[in-house]
């Protein structure tokens, strides 16, 4: 896709336009390409995971039920802490609440 503007050193923004349009890519896009292909090669240009955007958070399996249960329950946050704690996970191991109501919210939408 990059290759003629790789081989062409006097590529202009408008050739570059012409293959982000075939490409159905931004400009910008096309750009990064260029860039990623002269200082890794194809190496550098290999898919690699969407780092963009938050990943989803991985709690223990038990801590997942249990958040499930409070929000089909429409539980509240400080009791489904207290409970967590109350089983021996520390903070990093069940969800904050703005990640509690933020479930909490999207599994209302669902119903």
């Amino acid at each position: 896709m990059i290759k003629p503007l790789l081989e062409n050193p006097g590529k202009t923004t408008n050739d570059v336009l012409k293959r982000a349009n075939l490409a159905q890519v931004s400009r910008k896009t096309i750009y990064e390409w260029i860039t990623k292909y002269q200082q890794g090669g194809l190496e550098a240009l290999k898919s690699k995971k969407n780092l963009r955007g938050r990943k989803p958070a991985k709690f223990p399996i038990e801590v997942e039920e249990l958040l499930r249960e409070f929000i089909d329950k429409n539980g509240k946050y400080s009791i489904f802490k207290k409970q967590c704690l109350q089983k021996g996970y520390n903070s990093l191991e069940f969800p904050t609440e703005d990640t509690f109501l933020y479930r909490k919210r999207i599994t209302r939408r669902k119903m």
